[in-house]
């Protein structure tokens, strides 16, 4: 019988492993941002995976970034573009306020 073999973890992994000690001060920040880029409004509308990945929903600033989103024209309140948002996001929707 062949004697029992040291079964140690590899010490490289393609899969990226977070460490406890990363996830305090700039460590965390680093690792909040993706790698993939994700449009969650595309994603949640199934647009195609080759469409919501090429962007995100909103920049930093707060500006709306997605294509599909500015070209979109809320009928309450007439915003568009770098403003734009659905009905449910609207400033003068009660039902958005409800849901939120």
């Amino acid at each position: 019988e062949a004697p029992p073999r040291d079964e140690r973890a590899p010490a490289w992994t393609p899969e990226p492993r977070l460490h406890a000690a990363a996830a305090s001060g700039q460590a965390s920040r680093l690792l909040k941002t993706p790698e993939l880029q994700v449009c969650v409004f595309c994603r949640n509308n199934r647009e195609a995976v080759a469409l919501y990945t090429t962007h995100i929903l909103k920049g930093p600033d707060g500006r709306v970034l997605c294509p599909v989103l500015r070209r979109y024209t809320c009928p309450l309140c007439g915003a568009s573009g770098d403003n734009a948002h659905t009905i449910k996001y609207c400033p003068l929707s009660k039902a958005g306020k409800k849901l939120r």
